[in-house]
């Protein structure tokens, strides 16, 4: 008797000795078979037809479990492999594993693959899916299967081999005449592969190493159901419809040049939405209780090599060399947060000390790996670092959580929780490790969060608790982090004194929110709130977001500063740009907009009233104002005069006489105004000018076709030698320099 025990903690007993997943599917239900793709037994994914013979939990996997979707994918993969091999015999073959939503084979062939050929291969995995052959697993000693591929000529697959352990069981997979080196596991068959799709073609250079020969790499994807794959390659149109990268480049926010590869460029539109993001997390910091600094960006070798990042991290990392001496670009902020902690001696009363820092960052990243902001080369880590005690982990880790959950759901974001575990590539002792890994799976018990574990994904001096944003298309994106960290303190030696007076060691805690500006910049679009109406909402090549409860309210607060700010830098019709019209207009043009909105929700008669009360309450101000319009009646008067020359037949450069230029009166008379109030200023300007255009018609008679701007009249002279006195009672006397700076 063999005892089974399954997922849901049910134990059913089978008579044979021994049993198969499958055999165990069939007794279960009638459909599970159809659907089942693999089993985990004991924690491990294995083919359907493994014998059983002895208890065990047994879990059948479908499609639905991620599990299971890796098994189809690699299935199809060896599809993908045989077809080619059909097509263009002498190919050679690489490696095929699956990936996200998909899969990838390398191949070594003569014959360069073109986008034409992908709906060949299709056709030929077709055939093959067809024919249903059954999915074999086979077991060879490490010789023979060396000599079994090198007969066929498959050399990538020797040298596979070679690389395994000795004690390593060969296994190889067969599907009809198809034979490939494989651990499996693999459907039952071929023919359960109901929609294939081959997406694109790529190079890749084996093993990843650019000393390699380049391959030629075909990606694909497969579904059970030809709906599923409808759907999906729907939500893949969709994504590229509001990619971020096309989104950032319409909405005219940022862009990426090829002389600076992963380094992004953020335009004036971009810059408001970043600054509106820095000054919204400034602002929840501030709340939560945290102090913001700032750290240097290229610190000494001697640094990272102490901390860790030496040897665990130096090949994301950029270097450089000051006065003979190794230098790095810091590709995190924690060491120098570190320094900052280490200059002063520190009490267990001032614990936990909450620093945070917006620092720049730099982390190499391969080409082939860069996507627009989600993944770049330098970026702005909205990091913060937490020194504590021991006994404040928990309490810590917990004001994080609602940290984060709170500023999310200011965005309307939904996200799901995962705990990554201890990494191979780590430092410390397994003391420790489980000391910090116990601490966050406690939090994340208290508050009653969901969680996924993600074993081995761990930072390389702790374990960590990943936030991943999910988007309008269901992908998702890990964002804020929280790293409780053992290591550090111990490797710089921290320290706090305790209240028995001795010195103990503090607990770090590295975490983030937006994860990165550029990356949270890359998770906000915009259209995804508009279900649909994408072109309909530009305004000047701005999209305009439904402002709703559930988009979030700093998502509409942000919007309406970017419409804003795009409505104030629309050119007119049939005019300039105001950035190209007066620098002074283009700067007041946001401010005008908002007095503008304000004076039209303003009562008249309210406003009236308080001008009427300041009269009263005010008379210094009034006799100032006759003093006004004293000035105002004496410039008037000396517009009269001017016009009336230019009526009698003067030409234009005796009435605009004074510093050569055909406008130097009116800039004098405008510099003038500016002494005004602007209502004053307004009303006289408008005054002046239809004085001016009133003579137009009677002037054009008598006005010269050809302009002299050479001579200059001596009936009347320039205004720059006119008494100040006749026209203004202030005491201060405008110079030619003065009025044009004015102006």
């Amino acid at each position: 008797m063999i005892k089974i025990t399954l997922p849901d903690g049910g134990v059913r007993e089978y008579d044979a000795s021994q049993i198969t997943p499958m055999e165990i599917a069939k007794s279960l239900s009638n459909s599970l078979p159809k659907k089942a793709v693999a089993a985990k037994v004991d924690g491990e994914v294995k083919d359907l037809s493994t014998v059983l013979d002895q208890d065990a939990e047994v879990a059948i996997l479908t499609f639905d479990d991620e599990e299971g979707k890796e098994v189809f994918r690699h299935s199809s993969s060896h599809v993908l492999a045989e077809a080619v091999q059909r097509l263009w015999p002498g190919t050679k073959i690489a490696i095929g594993p699956a990936i996200e939503n998909g899969f990838y084979y390398d191949f070594d062939s003569a014959h360069t693959f073109v986008p034409e050929d992908l709906d060949k291969i299709e056709k030929e995995m077709k055939k093959i899916v067809k024919a249903g052959a059954v999915f074999e697993r086979k077991e060879l000693p490490r010789e023979e299967a060396i000599k079994f591929f090198a007969d066929r000529g498959e050399s990538y697959k020797v040298e596979l081999i070679e690389d395994l352990p000795e004690d390593e069981t060969i296994s190889l997979y067969q599907d009809g005449e198809y034979v490939d080196l494989c651990a499996g596991p693999h459907l039952p068959k071929t023919s359960m592969i109901k929609a294939i799709k081959l997406m694109s073609i790529a190079g890749a250079y084996w093993r990843g190493d650019e000393n390699n020969k380049m391959l030629q790499r075909i990606y694909g994807t497969s579904f059970p159901k030809q709906e599923a794959l409808d759907e999906y390659l729907h939500l893949l149109e969709e994504a590229k419809r509001r990619d971020h990268r096309k989104l950032g480049k319409e909405l005219d926010l940022f862009s990426f040049v090829e002389e600076a590869p992963g380094f992004p460029i953020f335009h004036p539109k971009g810059m408001i939405l970043r600054n509106e993001l820095e000054k919204f997390w400034r602002e929840e910091h501030d709340k939560a209780g945290y102090s913001e600094i700032r750290t240097p960006l290229i610190m000494n070798r001697a640094l990272w090599e102490r901390s860790g990042h030496w040897d665990h991290y130096q090949e994301n990392m950029y270097f450089t060399e000051i006065d003979e001496a190794p230098y790095a670009i810091k590709p995190m902020n924690c060491p120098g947060g570190i320094l900052l902690y280490n200059e002063s001696l520190h009490s267990y009363r001032e614990l936990p000390l909450r620093w945070a820092e917006l620092g720049l960052v730099h982390r190499h990243e391969l080409s082939g790996a860069l996507h627009g902001l989600m993944r770049v080369r330098a970026f702005t880590q909205d990091d913060a670092h937490i020194y504590m005690r021991e006994d404040q982990i928990i309490d810590e880790v917990i004001g994080v959580m609602k940290l984060v959950d709170r500023i999310y759901s200011k965005f309307g974001f939904e996200y799901h929780v995962e705990l990554s575990t201890r990494p191979e590539d780590s430092m410390g002792s397994d003391e420790l490790w489980e000391k910090a890994t116990e601490g966050l799976r406690m939090a994340l018990e208290t508050v009653g969060k969901d969680y996924i574990v993600n074993p081995g994904d761990g930072a390389f001096y702790g374990p960590k608790i990943d936030f991943h944003l999910k988007d309008c298309l269901g992908r998702t994106w890990q964002c804020g982090t929280i790293q409780l960290d053992f290591q550090m303190p111990e490797k710089f030696d921290m320290s706090y004194i305790g209240e028995d007076g001795e010195k103990h060691r503090p607990v770090m805690v590295h975490r983030t929110v937006f994860g990165s500006i550029e990356r949270f910049i890359g998770c906000i679009e915009y259209e995804r709130r508009c279900r649909g109406c994408l072109e309909k909402r530009k305004i000047n090549g701005l999209l305009q977001p439904q402002a709703s409860a559930a988009s979030g309210p700093r998502h509409a607060a942000i919007s309406g500063k970017l419409l804003l700010a795009s409505r104030n830098n629309a050119p007119a019709p049939g005019s300039l740009h105001p950035a190209r019209r007066h620098p002074v207009r283009r700067r007041q043009g946001m401010v005008a907009s908002v007095f503008s909105r304000a004076r039209a929700h303003r009562p008249q008669r309210g406003h009236k009233a308080r001008s009427a009360l300041l009269r009263r309450s005010v008379p210094r101000q009034a006799r100032a104002r006759r003093s006004v319009h004293r000035r105002a009646r004496a410039l008037l008067a000396r517009v009269r005069q001017r016009a009336n020359v230019r009526r009698s037949g003067a030409n234009r450069s005796a009435v605009c006489a004074g510093d050569g230029s055909s406008h130097s009166w009116w800039r004098s008379l405008f510099a003038w105004h500016s002494s005004l109030g602007c209502a004053q200023r307004f009303s006289h300007r408008r005054k002046a000018m239809r004085l001016w255009r009133s003579r137009s018609a009677s002037r054009s008679s008598a006005m010269p076709t050809r302009l002299d701007l050479t001579r200059r009249s001596t009936a009347i002279p320039p205004f720059s030698s006119m008494p100040t006195t006749a026209m203004c009672s202030t005491k201060r006397t405008l110079t030619p320099s003065a009025r044009q700076r004015a102006w």
